[in-house]
């Protein structure tokens, strides 16, 4: 997926608006690459219903000649989101995609929403903007779901510990008062990448948000695993010999 940046050319927002006679184009974040966009026909907005020419926003994904794009309604300024399987054609049929329900927010197990419900909340957040293409902010909405898991978590098993552990640096909370070794393991290099997410200068280069992303879920399933299987243990104690 392309990353775009807004556009903030007003004389070509103004043709768009306008005249509709030129096309638009928009640069790729991090590439020397532009793409042309042929203008945008009338668009019955998704929320005022009104059919008018759109405004074009982002461009935030393009896969071969299809394109998804974000835009305003001229009429009431809602943004809307479109697609067209060819955006190289003058005559690209473009439709109207309710892209905010393309993704449903997560259903979490039971065991991580009695360990943190405000960890589900800002993970669900965090995940609808990394699927926007928000990448500079997703990363750090993902550090800061991470760090209230692991610290519910430790909380969650040494309560005792709380006001110790709220306190206590993130990566020292994941070393040092969670008790299986896979799910330490795991948490920590979960910490290293959402670190590298909020720092000036990235340590682990070759990995990216996607990364951080699946060791946050491979975190849950530790820890949902260590639960079940410490709870089955409880369940079934040792018989005494007759």
């Amino acid at each position: 997926m392309f990353k775009r940046k807004k556009l903030m050319h007003d004389s070509t927002l103004k043709l768009i608006q306008e005249a509709h006679k030129k096309p638009m184009e928009d640069n790729i974040l991090n590439k020397n690459q532009t793409i042309t966009i042929p203008f945008l026909p009338k668009i019955k907005c998704h929320y005022c219903r009104r059919k008018t020419v759109q405004e074009l926003y982002y461009v935030f994904d393009v896969d071969g000649n299809a394109c998804s794009a974000s835009s305003h309604c001229l009429e009431c300024r809602k943004t809307n989101y479109l697609h067209t399987d060819n955006y190289l054609s003058p005559k690209a049929k473009w439709k109207n995609i309710e892209r905010e329900k393309d993704k449903e927010p997560f259903v979490f197990n039971r065991i991580i929403v009695q360990i943190s419900e405000r960890f589900c909340s800002v993970f669900n957040e965090a995940f609808r903007t990394h699927y926007l293409g928000l990448y500079n902010i997703c990363g750090p909405s993902y550090r800061k779901a991470l760090e209230i898991l692991i610290k519910d978590y430790c909380i969650f098993l040494h309560p005792e510990r709380k006001e110790t552990i709220v306190k206590k640096e993130l990566y020292l909370c994941a070393k040092e008062d969670i008790d299986s070794q896979t799910v330490r393991d795991i948490a920590a290099r979960a910490v290293w990448l959402g670190n590298d997410e909020t720092h000036y200068e990235k340590r682990w280069t070759s990995k990216n948000v996607d990364d951080l992303f699946k060791l946050i879920e491979f975190l849950q399933d530790a820890i949902i695993q260590d639960e079940e299987k410490k709870k089955l243990i409880f369940e079934m104690p040792e018989q005494k010999k007759k």
